[in-house]
């Protein structure tokens, strides 16, 4: 019995270590959970496809204890990680530490989906190795059209109307656009036409040379270049006058002859030797003035203005009206 009884008290001895061994065995696990929290949560959890969700993993431990999330890839599951955000740390009142880490989301499929488990490793003060993982979270995608179930289908490939025939299409449409065209090119000649036919207004006959000529004479009558002393200008004005006269009296190229051409074209144009010997002595008084410094005497300078008037009125040609012209220049009123 006594022997039994040993055997017994060796045994409760025996029991009772284990258990303490198991308690300290177990100790570092229970104080290590202690230490550390991990909690996830998302916003929203009903969706559209597309849109943006926020993930959040939210550890609370003690400072000395450090812990690393395992860095998620491109995607977590079937969504795909569009930023990854480490918030700062907090200290809570009791001591502790909150820390946060924020994943933006979003998918492109439709259904009922779960965002899977996310692993921390987190390590104490005496080195202890710890690996905690938060819940799979569920999360509803919904299709944009609540009439189509599933993902996104592919666009419709395009209608063939019932007969249709492109090139004949074609060919009428060109017909249209050609007769459109040439319709209004009609239109906006014969608009021109009209319009111009509106403006034309009868000149009449074109004025004689000799009414041009006698109106330059007078003007140069008007500039007082004799009693100015210009007389030298005044020579120039009157014998320039006059060369303009004789090209479109006799339809001559003047204004760049010399006297000598002068004479010569308006012996070639058949001139007679009368009209020729007016105007020769008249030239080469005014050429002494230009060119040779020669001062006429008083008379002679007021007179040569009167000789160039002479000279305009003595070779004018007389018109020939027809009898159409005649009709023609009456005003309408008076054309019966």
């Amino acid at each position: 019995m006594k022997g039994h009884f040993q055997i017994h008290r060796l045994s409760q001895w025996n029991l009772g270590a284990l258990g303490l061994i198991l308690v300290i065995l177990s100790f570092p696990s229970w104080a290590q959970k202690d230490e550390i929290s991990i909690q996830a949560s998302v916003d929203p959890d009903t969706v559209h496809i597309g849109d943006v969700i926020t993930y959040t993993l939210t550890v609370i431990h003690a400072p000395e204890v450090t812990f690393q999330a395992t860095p998620p890839g491109t995607n977590l599951g079937a969504f795909e990680v569009r930023d990854y955000q480490v918030m700062p740390q907090e200290e809570l009142q009791d001591g502790q530490l909150q820390s946060e880490i924020r994943l933006l989301l979003t998918t492109f499929q439709t259904g009922e989906l779960d965002i899977p488990a996310v692993e921390i490793v987190a390590v104490d003060s005496s080195g202890h190795i710890d690996t905690l993982s938060t819940s799979r979270m569920p999360i509803a995608v919904a299709s944009l059209n609540p009439d189509q179930n599933g993902d996104i289908k592919d666009i419709k490939p395009p209608v063939k109307l019932p007969g249709a025939r492109p090139f004949l299409s074609w060919l009428i449409g060109g017909l249209i656009l050609l007769a459109v065209g040439t319709a209004l090119l009609l239109y906006l000649r014969k608009r021109r036409l009209r319009q111009a036919l509106s403006t034309i207004e009868y000149q009449g006959p074109p004025r004689p040379a000799h009414e041009i000529a006698l109106e330059e004479l007078d003007r140069i009558a008007s500039l007082n270049l004799i009693q100015r002393g210009l007389i030298k200008q005044f020579y120039t004005e009157i014998s320039e006058a006059i060369k303009r006269y004789i090209g479109r009296r006799y339809r001559l190229q003047t204004m760049e002859l010399t006297t000598a051409e002068l004479v010569s074209a308006m012996e070639q144009a058949s001139l007679s030797e009368e009209d020729v010997g007016i105007f020769k002595p008249f030239f080469q008084e005014c050429d002494l003035v230009k060119f040779a410094k020669h001062i006429p005497l008083p008379d002679r300078i007021d007179g040569a203005l009167e000789d160039a008037r002479q000279l305009v009125l003595s070779t004018r040609e007389e018109p020939v009206v027809t009898p159409s012209e005649a009709v023609l220049a009456k005003p309408l009123s008076d054309r019966e």
